[in-house]
């Protein structure tokens, strides 16, 4: 039976190799040759197949580290969408062919600083809404239905006294609500936006093929993203104030007798509005409807994208691997730049949203990506030069747009848009078969995106992955990252990662803005990935 057991054990191992070497095998059974001897030879060979399998399971722990570059975190944005962070990467894979995920979906929404400009709006409408109940109950007010009313001259003076101190109050309010108004618009339009970003990759993108005849990998990626901006914009007052003079009699003696009261018949809901006579002898509006000079933004884009990579080994020295890469990306955007005023009656500001949210433009065109990484046993660098050629695309025509006319600073970037050259420079240690990974990065410039935001990130994430049977310890990550641009905002962000097929990440803010009494982080993201790891 030993016999037999030696004789199969011979079989099964004699083609055992590490990168095609094959091993030394115990000599073949003779029965000249005494049992110790041959026991004595087996065990040997047993201690020399089992370092041989501790090196191959290194080697392929080594070449599994190659394949999975450290991604760095940039957010849900068109910055997010190539499928490598370097177009260096994909060639660092020892696999022929590659996959990507079935399903990769991020979505994001950011706010400005609110703090309880919902408390203060509310209490906008209600000083609204009082007035307009004020205004209603004078519709039928005139002078002679006084007259007509009193009994005698003195009781129709009271009333006359009494009905201008009332319209003296009701102005007196309207003023203080149009500057209130006023105010709190200016600071939604500094402080306040909502901004939401979605991103999601081609499925089974990116796809990698290596070529031995062309000594490089090709790869080939696709997604789409979607950013848009809300704000409000105002340049001069949202609601009318009262005129100087107005003003002046109400501080001093009083409106006077020459003031009237009536209802603005052009509006479908009889809007009140105050009719008087200045000094220049001519009749003057004054309502608590909006001005022509406010409104709400939209600007943004969806940015579908496909691309075309090649990357291959430009040195290899001992465990020092150093590749290039370069992508073809082509893009296909569609750029939205909206506005609508306050000061269409309800009916017709659907409408009228409706036809400037459609308003789009639709352009395409290329962009090229360089870069180099440096790949060791216990650390990676590496570059990028995204869109060297810096393509561009045009935003819809708005100089029809009542809005635009009224609140030009409301176009953010001009007329275009463009894909900014940026630099980027990317780090990591690591252990030798990458169970711990600490990774940088950071932009050496900033990039404006369709929203016209800047972005200039520095980004850390510290990961660990268990080697364990069938993966079944989840993967976990901690990372942050900080822009130097625009808002400055900084994200935290954990991710875990289950079997390796389930990849699960989110990010929130540091910095909170207050809600119907409640903290909330100014921004917070969701990242869903599920499939392969390529």
């Amino acid at each position: 039976m030993r016999k037999i057991f030696l004789s199969v054990a011979v079989l099964l191992f004699t083609h055992g190799a590490v990168n095609g070497e094959t091993s030394d095998v115990p000599s073949e059974y003779d029965e000249s040759v005494p049992a110790y001897e041959l026991e004595e030879e087996y065990e040997e060979w047993e201690v020399r197949m089992e370092m041989e399998r501790a090196k191959r399971q290194e080697l392929r722990n080594y070449r599994d580290a190659l394949s999975m570059p450290v991604q760095y975190d940039v957010g849900v944005s068109w910055r997010g969408m190539p499928p490598f962070v370097n177009p260096a990467n994909p060639s660092l894979s020892v696999s022929r062919l590659r996959f990507g995920p079935l399903l990769d979906l991020g979505v994001g929404m950011e706010l400005g600083t609110v703090d309880d400009f919902d408390t203060k709006i509310d209490r906008l409408v209600d000083d609204f809404d009082d007035l307009e109940e004020r205004a209603e109950e004078w519709e039928e007010l005139n002078w002679e239905d006084i007259w007509d009313d009193a009994a005698n001259l003195q009781e129709f003076f009271d009333e006359v006294d009494e009905t201008l101190d009332d319209l003296e109050g009701y102005l007196i309010d309207l003023d203080d609500f149009s500057a209130d108004a006023n105010s709190l618009i200016e600071d939604i339009s500094e402080e306040a936006y909502a901004k939401l970003g979605v991103k999601a990759a081609f499925p089974l993108t990116p796809f990698a093929v290596r070529s031995d005849t062309l000594g490089g990998t090709f790869s080939i990626s696709g997604g789409a993203a979607l950013e848009a901006r809300m704000i409000v914009e105002s340049s001069g007052e949202a609601f009318p104030q009262l005129p100087e003079e107005l003003r002046s009699d109400l501080d001093g003696d009083g409106i006077g007798d020459y003031t009237r009261f009536e209802f603005d018949e052009s509006g479908e809901d009889d809007s009140p509005v105050i009719i008087y006579t200045g000094d220049d002898g001519k009749e003057h509006e004054i309502g608590i409807e909006p001005t022509d000079e406010a409104g709400v933004a939209v600007q943004g884009g969806v940015i579908r994208h496909a691309g075309l990579g090649f990357s291959r080994p430009l040195r290899h020295h001992d465990n020092l691997h150093v590749n290039a890469g370069v992508n073809l990306n082509y893009y296909y955007v569609s750029l939205v730049r909206a506005g609508v005023l306050f000061d269409y009656e309800d009916d017709d500001l659907e409408d009228v949203a409706e036809d400037e949210f459609d308003n789009r433009k639709t352009s395409q065109d290329f962009g090229v990506d360089l870069g180099i990484t440096a790949v060791t046993d216990y650390f990676s660098l590496g570059g990028v030069i995204r869109n060297i050629n810096e393509p561009s695309f045009k935003y819809p025509d708005t100089s029809d747009s009542r809005f635009f006319q009224k609140n030009p600073q409301a176009r953010r970037g001009g007329d275009e848009w463009t894909m900014e050259r940026q630099y980027t420079l990317q780090g990591a240690v690591h252990t030798a078969c990458r169970n711990w990974i600490l990774s940088a990065s950071g932009d050496l410039n900033s990039v404006t995106d369709s929203t016209g935001d800047q972005y200039q990130w520095l980004a850390a994430m510290g990961s660990y992955e268990p080697k364990t049977f069938l993966n079944w310890v989840p993967t976990p990550r901690l990372g942050v990252r900080h822009n130097l641009k625009g808002e400055e905002l900084t994200y935290l962000s954990a991710g875990l990662s289950f079997f390796r097929i389930i990849h699960i990440d989110a990010s929130t803010t540091l910095d909170r803005t207050s809600f119907d009494g409640t903290k909330y982080p100014r921004g917070a993201e969701l990242k869903l990935s599920a499939g392969w790891r390529f």
